[in-house]
This record gives C-alpha cells, structure tokens and sequence, in this order.
C-alpha cells in the first residue's frame, strides 16, 4: 500500500514539475530544474516506483489497474516528454507536448486514486467517499 502512496506522492510532484515546463513556454526565465522537489524525476526512478506498486499488488491484498488506463504509446510519449523536460531539452518538444503529457498523468493519477480507494475497501476499511456520498 506504501507503494501506491508513494506513487500518488510522486505524481503529484511531477505535475508541479510540468505546469513548471508549461511556463517556461511563456516566460523563458523560468525552469524547472531550478526548482525543489521531493523526488527525482528521471525516468529511472518513475519506472522503480511503478514497478514496486505492480509487484507489491501481487504480494499483498491491492487493486492495482491504474497501468492499464493509459496505451503503451502514450505511455512512452509522457516518458519521452519528461526526459526532454527534465534534460532541458526544450527544441525536442512543443508546449503542446507538456499539455498532452500532463493529461496523461492525470489520468494515471485518477486511476491510481481509484485504485488506493478500492484497495482500502477491499483491505476491510471503510469507504470514506460512501459515508460521505462521495462520487
């Protein structure tokens, strides 16, 4: 379950991380890389937590389906985004790239919440979003 919050946590800094990049298409002066983060955001350390939260679903009671609501290729296309993001390689992608790679990882990080929920409730805990009619 840590997994899955670490995850979340991750993701959440990396869509600071693009809205970062997605300025530095209007103001120059600002990048990202100059900025504090929590985490690392090569895509080597994405991979290992994404690949820790699959693995730990196998191990323990989880629902994990948040890997299968995007395709591969557009997968790739935010992992290949974040790299350019992330190396300053700002002629390789357009804003519209960061625009397009930012809805995909809010759609990861929907389905993820979905799943740490259904996890929980599978887990035995109570639904916070059904005790306050939630949707």
């Amino acid at each position: 379950m840590k997994c899955l919050y670490d995850l979340r946590d991750w993701i959440y800094e990396c869509d600071r991380f693009l809205f970062l990049a997605e300025v530095h298409y209007r103001k120059p002066d600002v990048v990202p890389s100059d900025h504090e983060f929590n985490c690392d955001f090569d895509i080597g350390s994405f991979e290992s937590i994404f690949e820790s939260a699959k693995e730990q679903s196998s191990n323990e009671l989880c629902c994990i389906r948040f890997d299968t609501c995007v395709s591969d290729k557009e997968f790739l296309f935010f992992k290949t985004t974040l790299e350019c993001v992330v190396s300053e390689k700002w002629a390789h992608i357009e804003i519209r790239d960061i625009l397009r790679a930012q809805e995909i990882l809010h759609e990861i990080a929907k389905n993820l919440i979905n799943d740490i929920r259904v996890t929980h409730e599978m887990q035995g805990h109570p639904s916070l979003h059904e005790a306050l009619n939630i949707n």
